[in-house]
């Protein structure tokens, strides 16, 4: 019974690491996986190319000419917006845009890992995170006010910061706390509606619980995830083109390395998910 019981807590200890090395040899079994991310990616880079400028204009003039705003901490924001209004919502364009691909993908991928259709393949899995597309707008709303929450909480602390440097660093790791377990509570809502074809509200709720009983697991695996394999690839990535002399070819090794581990991160997440479940 003793050694049941430890047999079976041993299990669990390993399946964070059953759901990060089943995302490798997922993609390397079907490496048209990849597609879905090449896609995003070009996607993202067209519209980086017909809003990039605004955007580095915003970057150039503020942080290297420091053409900002001569106000007080707390009007600063309103009167950015008015001196670089174009360039803002350019940025917020191509930040929505990025949000809403990488929601979309993520969708995808766990509907291809969920097994619902075997023969349904990648492409079938993104045409369906497409005609669900209600779905995926839907959460890309949620997230997206939260971003915004989160984006406004940091300003406020950064303007607390210039009172009280002691209570703004105590308050800046709770902050930092309270996305990391925010994160880990809801990661799983976006999967969960793809796999279990649920709604947002349904998702949110299943995510939340499903942290309950696995929060420790979920922690390993994105520390797995985003602390040891995604770190490790670029890095690989980033030595292997600094092999080329060509700069064409340099930038593509980066950008196969950046679709596989953007695919990889999504499919451990969801493979995690199907896993436990």
């Amino acid at each position: 019974m003793l050694l049941h019981i430890t047999s079976k807590k041993a299990r669990k200890q390993k399946m964070p690491l059953k759901a990060a090395i089943s995302g490798f040899t997922t993609l390397l079994r079907r490496p048209q996986v990849l597609l879905p991310a090449l896609i995003v990616m070009a996607i993202s880079l067209l519209a980086s190319l017909a809003l990039g400028e605004l955007v580095f204009g915003l970057l150039y003039q503020g942080l290297i000419y420091e053409i900002l705003p001569e106000t007080g901490i707390w009007e600063f924001p309103f009167a950015l917006y008015q001196m670089y209004s174009a360039e803002i919502n350019a940025l917020i364009a191509l930040l929505g845009l990025s949000l809403l691909l990488q929601i979309w993908l993520a969708f995808g991928y766990a509907r291809f890992v969920s097994g619902k259709k075997k023969k349904q393949g990648i492409f079938g899995a993104m045409a369906y995170a497409t005609k669900n597309i209600k779905h995926v707008i839907a959460a890309f709303i949620f997230f997206g006010i939260v971003s915004v929450f989160f984006l406004i909480l940091a300003y406020l602390l950064l303007a607390f910061g210039f009172y009280t440097d002691i209570i703004a660093i105590a308050l800046w790791i709770v902050f930092a706390l309270l996305i990391i377990y925010l994160g880990i509570k809801l990661i799983m809502a976006v999967p969960i509606m793809a796999i279990e074809e649920v709604n947002l509200k349904e998702a949110l709720q299943k995510s939340w619980k499903f942290s309950e009983k696995h929060f420790w697991g979920l922690l390993a695996l994105l520390a797995i995830v985003f602390l040891i394999v995604s770190p490790a690839l670029n890095y690989v990535g980033g030595s292997i083109a600094d092999l080329f002399v060509d700069d064409m070819l340099a930038i593509a090794v980066l950008a196969i390395f950046t679709l596989i581990v953007t695919a990889y991160t999504n499919l451990a997440i969801a493979l995690y998910y199907v896993q436990k479940s």
